[in-house]
């Protein structure tokens, strides 16, 4: 491509040149433009030089076309309509949309909005694939890799997302800290304080040394530690395990919420004053203006069950 060439070249005068085709008058393709008569006669002096062809001969009508004119008209109408096209801003409709997008989440958000957002996205884009997948220490490299069009990140794992530039987030919603543990347990007829919470045996995501991280920060603050006896890697079999022992598992209300209603298990405060985890939705920059992009964020953002 001579992009060294056209770099030269003042794309305004072939605006001008067309409207001095269709109006035929210098003085109302001056006022079509918003510009004076001095700068189109300017500009088709330029446009005479650039060209090699006078353009346009004077007669009592008007402007006359030169044959040469007449000839690069028909393709500068079309040059013209290609460039309007390339700067508008582009049209989205999600019923004909047929693209796929890639959404990582940490097993505890799928609860909050899964259960909205399917039936809408089926209904609104019927021809939108979703793939969904389980959160990672990798996802944040996968967003940038374009791997990835989103991912839902609780703010107190640290993958190094607010470390990188290119990345934009919204929150999603705040979720408490809560406790599960078996219908029947010996606790539950007891009062449940800190002191109860820590004599119990309990029950781990991910590592018998490492519980939910703003819990064991919390703990540490004030010197103390819990009993951990078992650990998982998922939630599902976590709350399968707090159903048939009595092991006690600290988690998210929205997954307390979902495994009360399915599984043999009760909900009881966390009976230590623990600020919310903040659910942040992540997008990389390159995404940030997409127009199907914005609307899955804000189809996953209206679908969140609060």
């Amino acid at each position: 491509m001579f992009l060294q060439q056209l770099s030269r070249i003042n794309l305004n005068l072939l605006v001008c040149f067309q409207a001095l085709i269709e109006e035929q008058s210098v003085s109302r393709a001056a006022a079509r433009l918003h510009l004076s008569q001095s700068a189109v006669s300017k500009n088709l002096s330029q446009l005479r030089a650039l060209l090699g062809d006078p353009l346009f001969t004077r007669t009592s009508h008007g402007l006359q076309p030169t044959h040469f004119s007449e000839q690069i008209q028909p393709e500068l109408v079309k040059v013209l309509d290609q460039l309007w096209q390339i700067v508008q801003p582009p049209s989205f409709s999600p019923e004909s949309c047929d693209r796929q997008f890639r959404v990582s989440f940490p097993e505890t958000a799928g609860q909050m909005f899964i259960p909205n957002l399917m039936p809408k996205l089926l209904k609104e884009a019927p021809e939108v694939q979703l793939s969904l997948h389980a959160l990672k220490m990798s996802s944040i490299d996968s967003l940038i890799r374009g791997e990835l069009e989103l991912a839902i990140i609780p703010h107190d794992l640290d993958f190094g997302q607010n470390r990188i530039a290119g990345l934009h987030r919204s929150e999603l919603y705040r979720g408490e800290i809560v406790c599960l543990v078996r219908e029947g347990h010996p606790a539950l007829s007891k009062v449940w304080d800190l002191d109860a919470y820590l004599s119990e045996a309990h029950l781990n995501i991910g590592s018998l040394q490492i519980g939910p991280l703003i819990v064991v920060g919390e703990l540490e603050k004030l010197g103390l530690d819990r009993q951990v006896r078992a650990a998982v890697d998922d939630f599902l079999t976590a709350t399968v395990i707090c159903e048939s022992t009595d092991l006690v598992f600290t988690t998210s209300r929205s997954w307390a919420n979902y495994a009360c209603k399915r599984h043999k298990v009760v909900s009881c405060p966390m009976p230590l004053v623990i600020s919310p985890i903040i659910y942040h939705l992540y997008w990389h920059q390159r995404s940030h203006a997409d127009a199907a992009h914005r609307w899955l964020r804000e189809l996953i953002q209206n679908s969140i069950n609060q």
